[in-house]
């Protein structure tokens, strides 16, 4: 295996520590600095240390924290749910209000460095109860001058390798400037890039073929069609690509008393994302999004008298997205018309109704979509403007106190759209009203009408309008060794959400329709609501920081942190929350109606000592609750004739934790750091919609605390740099980084699962009880299995060459993943393994899906699901394992 030697050197590192040190030169291979921001200890991850990590972009970086966990594509800082973070850049808030997640994408070469408080944020930084990162861009003074850059992976054929790696089709260019091109008073920093991807996914796919497959579906022809082969590459995912137009900006203007700073942000990009490429494999017609985003921001600092100082901040944002098929646009009223797909596809693809896609193949039981369907279930549009305001004043007039006195403020327009791709050939071919056409096909919408054009009216299905405000004051005061901080923070929370206007849920009237044998639930009267009113949270933040010494800190801090629940939550229209507030079907959702604000207590002590010159260590502990949390209830109506799902406040989860810390440097050319977190997460559910199980079987709700699904009780990086600086004669070795890390974690929890039956589809049947509890129990308390651990070996090796002052040329390679590890993400919850799903492995439960489908069911479901996972990644939008090796060479060139 290759560079197994790697392996070896890393078993004899001390790895239960973590990592904080000092503040670094040019030279130094691996670096971590310490930010002082009102007494609170900002985790640091500052240029050099992002030069020089073969990990690239914003949430990779973040995981170089132990105290950060990346699960299942959600974020998790300090034990925190995904949507309890927040994001800022420069002092702007760049979070989508929907998800809580990053909303703006930033170019990696145009960060200087992201400050990550897990949960010691400073007053001015707030709305989350979970961890803020707040990054900061380049400025002219870092490495000045042009550069361009090329990085990407081996160029192979789909299925071929090349130095035991696949080529995912990754090429990313990019060209920078920073500096002070007319003036000192002037610096400017600029990125364009431009990024390509031909698989997103990056998965450890295995290649299938099968030959002569004979259409036994009930579309299927007479006689029945057969299709010749049909093919799937190794290592490759079809259908999942993006292309990205990258733009990012930063000009200051400076005097002696006062700065004036401008930064903008743009992207488009186009993702092309399919979930079931492996039932597309006869289809060549794909649908991409499309997103374009724009924000900009003024920043003026003034320092009107020696002891006054003011900021003022003003930005504005909008994020547009919306759904386009390759071969009919973005029309989709037209994306069935039968008559057009003929057209595009030059006559090959023909289908017998003129308002109807091709009907799907079926071989063995599985379904496979032929050339011309739609492979998007839904066509999707939005937009998110938002406006931001910012002021912060600051003076040390008063002997030993530094008051700062602050305000922020937000205002967003949201607006979303979703139809089912089905919706266009029921408009042409019953011509319903609006309203009945509504009642059906539009889900999970605001802003817009059913026909797409902008909805300005209130409540409901208009456009959604929330606010946020804050007031914030603090005080440090210095006396001697110690200083302590004091903060209070007003919050205004206007989360435009609703509530009736009697304080009750009354059994709503449903007018009973029946269209093609599905019930048809009527709109919800706006008249019986009104808007929910603001919710007003004060919060006290403590910190204590002494020096015992010259080289030990002590530091004590309490804060108390509110937020708003992800507005995604709370979002419906007036049909749709018809839709989930009937008992009829079941919905795997509940709606979120008069919803209050997530809470947090934050305790941490912190010992932070340099040992030597060369060395420092960091020892915290932590302690967090979080009150408020949604989760999913059953309501009843005050006669108790009818209930219904409901999200609310009753949720609460508590975090404990060490995290140690380690910085060596023994020599000036030589570096390791480790960085080890043992963190213990529980509460009564990971997200809002977990135990929806025992509220589809009139369950209660259990009180007790249990560990959540995205804990990772042990998780830690080692990382060993070199540099052979001018020790070497001759061009190879001199002047030649390398980097090596070494990530582990423990295995989250899971529950073991009794299944009832496996009554899904033939393609989904192993999985279907996973995304339908109703069909299965807990063989044992709740999450008291875990995963597999986890390791990863990943390694840099760069290699700078100077042709001239002003000249000089850095070449690189990247492996991730070194060994090729096949970590395991998540498993079968039947069996607790990820390649058995317990229906392919006994024949009691596959016998008689093979006695009605064909021997043949068994070959194709093992290649599609048990070898490849793709029901599991469909279904649940989970991966059962990691990324595999991947290489990827670079060039930069600098000129200076």
């Amino acid at each position: 295996m290759y560079f197994n030697y790697l392996k070896w050197m890393v078993v004899g590192i001390v790895i239960l520590i973590t990592v904080n040190g000092q503040s670094f030169t040019a030279d130094s291979v691996i670096t971590f600095t310490s930010a002082h921001i009102f007494s609170n200890d900002a985790y640091t991850i500052n240029y050099q240390e992002i030069r020089q990590t073969p990990l690239r972009g914003i949430r990779p970086w973040l995981t170089l924290r132990p105290f950060v966990v990346d699960q299942d594509n959600q974020l998790h800082i300090r034990g925190s749910r995904a949507g309890e973070n927040r994001f800022y850049l420069n002092g702007f808030d760049i979070t989508n209000p929907l998800t809580h997640e990053r909303e703006f994408y930033l170019i990696p070469e145009f960060v200087r460095s992201m400050e990550v408080y897990p949960g010691n944020a400073p007053i001015y930084l707030g709305y989350a109860v979970g961890g803020v990162v707040h990054i900061h861009p380049r400025l002219g003074q870092i490495d000045p001058g042009f550069s361009l850059s090329y990085q990407g992976d081996p160029i192979a054929e789909r299925g071929r390798q090349t130095l035991g790696a696949y080529s995912y089709g990754y090429h990313d260019m990019v060209a920078t400037y920073f500096g002070q091109p007319f003036s000192d008073l002037l610096a400017v920093g600029a990125a364009l890039q431009y990024e390509e991807i031909g698989d997103t996914q990056k998965r450890f796919s295995k290649g299938f073929r099968f030959e002569e497959l004979v259409d036994t579906g009930r579309y299927a022809s007479d006689p029945p069609d057969t299709v010749s082969a049909i093919e799937y590459p190794d290592g490759f995912t079809p259908n999942n690509r993006s292309y990205r137009w990258a733009w990012n900006s930063q000009i200051e203007y400076r005097q002696p008393s006062f700065t004036l700073n401008w930064i903008t942000l743009w992207q488009k990009q186009k993702l092309y994302a399919d979930d079931r490429p492996m039932l597309n494999i006869l289809n060549n017609r794909e649908q991409y999004q499309l997103t374009q985003q724009l924000f900009t921001g003024l920043t003026f600092k003034h320092k009107p008298m020696d002891h006054l100082k003011y900021r003022l901040q003003v930005g504005y944002s909008i994020h547009k997205y919306d759904t386009f098929d390759e071969w009919l646009g973005n029309d989709w009223r037209f994306w069935r018309d039968s008559l057009k797909i003929a057209r595009k596809s030059n006559g090959t693809v023909i289908s017998p109704d003129r308002w109807e896609e091709p009907k799907h193949y079926e071989f063995n039981g599985i379904r496979f979509e032929k050339n011309g369907s739609i492979n998007s279930r839904y066509y999707r549009k939005g937009q998110r403007r938002q406006w931001q305001v910012s002021g912060q004043l600051s003076t040390d007039i008063l002997k030993d106190h530094h008051l700062t006195l602050g305000f922020d403020g937000h205002s967003y327009t949201l607006r979303q759209y979703s139809m089912v791709k089905t919706a266009g050939s029921f408009l042409q071919t019953s011509n319903p009203d609006a309203e009945e056409f509504r009642d059906w096909f539009y889900r999970n919408s605001y802003g817009y009408t059913v026909y797409g054009s902008k909805n300005n009216g209130h409540l409901l299905d208009g456009a959604r309008t929330p606010q946020f405000a804050a007031l914030y004051v603090h005080d440090r005061i210095q006396h001697n060794k110690v200083t302590l901080d004091m903060g209070l923070r007003l919050d205004y929370l206007q989360t435009d959400d609703i509530v009736t206007k009697n304080q009750h849920f009354d059994r709503f009237d449903f007018d009973e329709q029946w269209i093609d044998g599905v019930y048809d639930a009527d709109r919800i009267d706006a008249g019986n609501w009104k808007e929910k009113s603001a919710l007003i949270h004060l919060s006290p933040r403590v910190s204590l920081t002494t020096a015992l010494n010259d080289r030990w800190r002590f530091r004590a801090h309490y804060g108390r942190y509110v937020q708003a629940p992800k507005l995604y939550d709370l979002y419906n229209n007036s049909y749709n929350m018809a839709d989930l507030m009937s008992f009829y079907f079941y919905v795997d959702r509940a709606v979120g109606i008069n919803v209050d604000a997530v809470s947090a207590n934050h305790f941490e002590l912190n010992v932070t000592s340099r040992l030597t010159d060369q060395s420092t260590i960091r020892a915290t502990a932590f302690y967090r609750t979080i009150h408020n949390q949604l989760i999913s209830s059953r309501h009843f109506a005050p006669d108790s004739s009818y209930s219904f799902k409901r999200l609310d406040n009753r949720g609460r989860s508590k975090v404990t934790g060490l995290e140690l810390s380690l910085q060596l440097m023994p020599l000036r050319w030589l570096q390791l750091r480790a960085d080890y977190a043992l963190t213990h997460a529980s509460g009564m559910a990971a997200h809002p919609t977990e135990n929806l199980t025992r509220i589809d079987r009139m369950l209660p709700v259990s009180q007790s605390l249990y560990p959540l699904s995205y804990e990772h009780r042990h998780k830690g990086i080692v990382r060993l740099g070199y540099h052979t600086e001018d020790r070497f004669k001759g061009l190879y070795l001199n002047d030649t980084r390398f980097f090596m890390q070494y990530r582990f974690n423990s295995g989250h929890p899971f529950t073991l699962r009794y299944v009832r039956g496996f009554w899904g589809s033939g393609y989904d049947t192993g999985v279907d009880y996973m995304y339908d509890r109703r069909a299965n129990k807990p063989m044992q308390f709740i999450n008291d299995n875990t995963t597999p651990w986890n390791h990863w070996l990943d390694v840099q090796v760069q290699k700078d060459i100077r042709f001239s002052r002003r000249l000089r040329m850095t070449l690189f390679m990247r492996v991730l993943n070194v060994l090729n590890t096949k970590n395991i993400l998540n498993v079968y919850e039947y069996t607790g393994n990820a390649e058995q799903d317990g229906f392919i492995n006994d024949p009691d439960h596959y016998d008689i899906r093979v006695k009605y489908y064909g021997e043949r069911y068994l070959d194709l479901y093992k290649a599609i699901n048990i070898e490849n996972g793709q029901s599991y990644w469909d279904l649940l939008n989970k991966e059962l394992f990691g990324h595999p090796r991947q290489i990827i060479f670079g060039l930069n060139v600098y000129f200076l």
